[in-house]
């Protein structure tokens, strides 16, 4: 019986970029080893503070892309609830074609 290796406690390396097209890169290896100073686009090396800030700043960036798209689906939903219910389309019918379900308040 064989088991896996145990992980690596050898000390790792880590280089930080800000790419210029906005994003952020993060690449580590075995201390010792040769590491790549190469990036995969443009950008410059940065310290791991300046890398969390842009990463946090991007992840900031898509929660809020999530809570607009989903601001934007009810919006929609509630339209073409609207407008099946102004065919005469019953309720729970226009509300299981659209996903809109009304809400108290």
């Amino acid at each position: 019986m064989t088991f896996p290796a145990e992980p690596s406690t050898t000390p790792m390396e880590t280089l930080y970029a800000l790419l210029d097209n906005g994003g952020v890169y993060a690449t580590s290896w075995e201390q010792g080893q040769p590491g790549s100073q190469a990036l995969p686009s443009p950008g410059r090396i940065v310290t791991q503070d300046e890398y969390q800030a842009r990463l946090d700043e991007i992840n900031a960036a898509n929660g809020q892309r999530v809570v607009d798209a989903e601001a934007a689906r009810q919006h929609e939903a509630r339209a073409d609830y609207d407008a099946l219910i102004g065919a005469g389309i019953p309720a729970a019918t226009a509300q299981r074609l659209t996903g809109y379900t009304q809400t108290a308040g």
